[in-house]
């Protein structure tokens, strides 16, 4: 789809170069829900095509041929603890090469370890502006277009409306951070006049964030009065953030604002909220990237054209969740995954 994920692709092929051309990749993915399960299963298409010389959605894989490629899948759950433990086990498998993983904050560990080990990892999802940096992260590539776009694109947003007074809430790890940060400077480098508040609440990976610390954050926000409010939250986050907003009164006329989400919200979490969240939910703008839609097209047929056995790994039953995984919409960030 992108033609960084062919020369990626090659690149992995030529690290692991044998007499037989096999080469065996490691997948770090979350397979929580059915939206990563079919990235997952994207990817194991994209290998799939890649040994058969199948080019019906990159036609530069029609060229490839005598290459055995082979993916294998480790769910990292979005934790930190679980994505070093899959890592290990991949390394110990003797994988050539990575794909993922997930978050910029997972990955830029990844990353580090892949520095050390000289293994080339190739992203579908993370976004930091930080990993583009090839002095600390020499053998990180990605197919996901980085955050410099969003931060340009939400300041854009931001003049097209004509907000004034900007709230930017953000989970605190390497992607909410560093998105934060970039939203922030283009809005005081491109539109000086504006104001920006920012605040933050932590990530944990295993155990739920306190209230407190959503409403502690929002409240900042509310104080300021701010007339847009941008949040770069994950799906678990937004229920709790939207209650908390809720019970400051940021939705019944006491302090009204316009609210954006960016991609790290999908679609399918989105759906999972509680009928009075998603009520709040409903209306609010979202920023996003999205893969080309020429390719697209190609990519979605093959995907629904595909079947369980095609997606077959150790991380999930693709057999038992295929009536969910092989139907549309099909999560749009799988086409990163097949271009990774």
């Amino acid at each position: 789809l992108r033609s960084l994920g062919m020369r990626c692709l090659l690149l992995v092929c030529a690290a692991a170069a044998t007499t037989a051309r096999d080469a065996s990749l490691g997948m770090l993915v979350p397979t929580h829900s059915v939206g990563w399960q079919q990235l997952t299963c994207a990817a194991l298409l994209a290998a799939k095509h890649a040994s058969a010389g199948d080019g019906s959605v990159v036609p530069e894989l029609g060229a490839l041929a005598d290459l055995d490629l082979g993916l294998l899948v480790r769910d990292t759950n979005f934790s930190h603890h679980r994505t070093i433990t899959a890592y290990r086990e991949l390394r110990a498998a003797g994988v050539h090469a990575l794909v993922g993983s997930a978050r910029s904050a997972t990955s830029t560990t990844v990353a580090r370890l892949a520095a050390v080990d000289r293994l080339p990892q190739v992203s579908y999802w993370s976004s930091s502006p930080g990993l583009s940096d090839k002095d600390d992260f020499p053998f990180f590539a990605r197919t996901y277009p980085s955050d410099l776009a969003t931060a340009q694109g939400l300041r854009g947003l931001v003049d097209h409306y004509g907000w004034q007074r900007v709230g930017i809430v953000n989970v605190d790890d390497e992607y909410g951070t560093a998105l934060a940060r970039e939203v922030e400077g283009e809005l005081k480098a491109e539109l000086p006049a504006s104001v920006v508040v920012r605040a933050s609440f932590p990530y944990e990976d295993e155990t739920p964030v306190a209230a407190s610390a959503y409403e502690s954050a929002l409240k900042a926000l509310s104080d300021a009065q701010v007339s847009v409010v941008i949040a770069i939250v994950f799906n678990n986050q937004l229920a709790p953030l939207v209650d908390a907003a809720d019970a400051l009164g940021m939705f019944d006329g006491r302090h009204q604002a316009a609210w954006v989400t960016t991609d790290s919200i999908t679609e399918e979490g989105v759906h999972a909220l509680p009928p009075a969240t998603r009520a709040h939910v409903a209306g609010m703008l979202q920023f996003s990237s999205s893969p080309n839609a020429t390719s697209w097209a190609r990519f979605e047929a093959a995907f629904l054209g595909s079947a369980a056995a095609d997606c077959a790994n150790d991380a999930f039953d693709a057999t038992a969740a295929a009536a969910d995984i092989f139907v549309s919409p099909v999560f749009k960030d799988a086409a990163y995954a097949y271009d990774a």
